[in-house]
């Protein structure tokens, strides 16, 4: 019955609060954790959870979106009924979509010859490991028309965020939507339910709604508009994500924002960290070239006073380094890091110096990283290698 559902991944937003990192390409193919890109999340969850009818709604900057999406997720199967279809607005002769819910109105003709039960709304800036198929289910049991996946978010973090109010039988009596004052959320508690921008929708409800949103005067957005109006005149759910994959601690993290980036990659670190990008029932596509090739390092690995000597000791995908491993030189020669006393050549793409010393700075815009013995002692945040290629 899964395979009655189609994705709709929102990947238009032009995510100016992501600024630089949005200045040469979409948000949805901003790297994370060094190989992976934002939108390999949802459409992982969404290949894992057996849904394999998506489609792409993109805008800004698509073109730096489609080779990622015509290379790296070739693998689904047409003969099969699989499909992943990027459609810019400029493709249905528009300039640009009005909002989250304009989008999906103006492919309405799209997803009526798929002719789905179910229709998943998703975002495409959000980092986390989902299983569709338990929102599905508790969709099914509760008879919703739409149920809304939320997640605990602190109170003084309220007003970036949909905040639900639910019934104690998980139907939502109120949606309110970036609330700008906390005096009009209940009282007395630190947390409280939020949404993910993750709706599951009848679809018959949906292409309803949608009509009636259009003739409006509106922003025409999900969390603005079509939700708030349909508390009340329909039955609308709350799924709380509280497990995650073999019944680990849910994480969600909206990364939209250049500080919540920098965090959601601080959960990546250290000996026991909040989200790990490998998980072996649960995998997380992307090129694979490019797989499991992100080094995390915590403070203090980088330790010019206890230098481990080696002979010539390489350092490969997938590999880690532990504890009390110091890294002093290396670089690259294809897929493989090498410690040498020096660089073979002047011009090494690590950019090493004249004396073949590599340097590193983690936070440099350029593709290839540059290697500084000395960094972690010299910072007191990890460093996350990335561009492992």
């Amino acid at each position: 019955m899964i395979r009655n559902v189609v994705a709709c991944l929102l990947a238009g937003g032009e995510g100016k609060r992501l600024f630089p990192l949005i200045a040469q390409r979409a948000k949805p193919a901003v790297r994370f954790g060094g190989s992976y890109r934002l939108i390999d999340f949802p459409l992982s969850n969404c290949v894992n959870s057996d849904i394999r009818k998506i489609l792409i709604l993109s805008q800004y900057k698509a073109h730096s979106l489609e080779p990622h999406l015509r290379v790296d997720w070739s693998f689904l199967r047409p003969e099969l009924g699989d499909y992943l279809a990027s459609i810019p607005p400029q493709q249905l002769g528009r300039i640009r979509y009005q909002g989250t819910a304009d989008a999906v109105y103006h492919n309405l003709p799209s997803l009526d010859r798929a002719a789905p039960a179910y229709v998943l709304i998703l975002a495409s800036d959000h980092v986390y490991r989902m299983d569709y198929r338990r929102l599905f289910r508790f969709h099914l049991e509760q008879g919703a028309d739409v149920t809304v996946a939320t997640f605990p978010v602190q109170r003084h973090r309220a007003h970036q965020f949909g905040i639900v109010t639910e019934d104690g039988r998980g139907n939502i009596v109120s949606f309110l939507e970036k609330p700008k004052h906390i005096g009009a959320l209940p009282g007395g508690i630190s947390s409280m339910p939020a949404s993910m921008g993750i709706y599951l929708f009848t679809y018959d409800i949906l292409r309803q709604v949608l009509l009636e949103d259009s003739r409006r005067s509106s922003m025409h957005d999900f969390g603005g508009d079509i939700l708030p109006s349909m508390v009340g005149d329909y039955r609308v759910a709350a799924y709380p994500f509280v497990e995650g994959i073999d019944q680990e601690p849910a994480y969600w993290r909206d990364v939209g924002t250049t500080d919540a980036y920098w965090e959601a990659h601080m959960d990546l670190v250290g000996p026991h960290p909040r989200f790990r990008l490998e998980h072996p029932d649960w995998p997380l596509h992307t090129a694979s070239a490019n797989r499991q090739s992100s080094a995390v390092f915590a403070p203090g690995n980088f330790d010019n006073g206890k230098e481990w000597r080696g002979a010539h000791p390489l350092i490969t995908k997938g590999r880690t380094i532990r504890e009390g491993l110091s890294i002093v030189r290396f670089c690259r020669r294809g897929s493989t890091w090498m410690r040498r006393p020096k660089c073979w050549s002047q011009s090494c793409s690590m950019g090493c110096g004249s004396d073949g010393a590599p340097r590193f700075d983690a936070r440099s815009s350029t593709r290839e990283p540059r290697f500084r013995p000395g960094l972690g002692s010299a910072t007191n945040r990890p460093t996350i290698a990335s561009g492992f290629r």
